[in-house]
């Protein structure tokens, strides 16, 4: 019973068939074989790297575990169904390819910051309720399952493409938060509700549906924005006055 800090070296859940992921502090963890590898309820640091093998799968849903990457340093965020995510201390952490999704809180302390560029991973928040969505630079994001998903103070960016599935709504407005389409090539901007709309790097965005603008549109680099191929229409709604690009 109890807890213990493994301060280096790999741990390996390499079972053929299900296993309980002991509470602890690990620096490298790996799951392989075959099987769900469960976390346990409550926080598992990692102050290393989490890998993959096999045909291993992790639940960290069913105990509404926090996986925490706590390292001093450069991390890999293994993809993966997480509850709540945490990147924390210093360092660099970036998300692994493929798709991480978060059901409920995703939070970065310390001088911690988030990569999710590098990989082009996808970042999904699935949780069937109410969430923050983190100011970061995301490759691709979803907004899924049900709920609001309000975008924190500051400038989200998306390199890729902001996608909603289910009955999930996004709220940009609330925290006057700025949205960049930060994209090298051509983007589709997601047809919400904006404070501010930032249209960056180069390559055409093209709106796909109508778009509500209560702050600013800004467009720089050598970016185009596109509204006509979607007959989009785009309304300037706020209370003050505003810039029409």
């Amino acid at each position: 019973t109890g807890t213990v800090n493994i301060s280096g070296g790999t741990v390996g859940y390499t079972n053929t068939g299900a296993q309980s992921i002991s509470l602890q502090t690990y620096n490298n963890l790996s799951l392989s074989g075959s099987g769900t590898k469960t976390f346990a309820s409550g926080t598992t640091n990692l102050t290393g790297n989490l890998t993959f093998g096999g045909s291993a799968t992790a639940d960290a849903i069913t105990n509404t575990s926090t996986i925490d990457y706590s390292g001093s340093g450069a991390q890999t965020v293994g993809a993966m169904d997480y509850y709540n995510l945490t990147l924390s201390n210093a360092g660099t952490k970036t998300f692994a390819a493929g798709t991480s999704r978060i059901a409920n809180t995703f939070s970065i302390t310390g001088s911690a910051a988030a990569n999710a560029t590098a990989n082009s991973a996808t970042i999904e928040y699935n949780g069937a309720g109410a969430q923050t969505v983190n100011a970061v630079n995301y490759h691709h994001l979803t907004l899924a399952t049900s709920g609001t998903k309000t975008f924190a103070a500051g400038t989200t960016g998306i390199a890729g493409n902001l996608s909603l599935t289910g009955s999930a709504a996004a709220d940009a407005t609330t925290n006057s938060t700025t949205i960049t389409y930060n994209g090298s090539g051509a983007q589709n901007i997601g047809a919400i509700s904006y404070h501010h709309l930032t249209l960056d790097v180069s390559g055409v965005k093209t709106f796909t549906g109508a778009t509500s603008i209560a702050g600013n549109m800004t467009i720089s680099g050598s970016a185009t924005a596109d509204a006509t191929t979607n007959s989009t229409t785009i309304t300037y709604n706020g209370s003050t006055a505003q810039n029409v690009a």
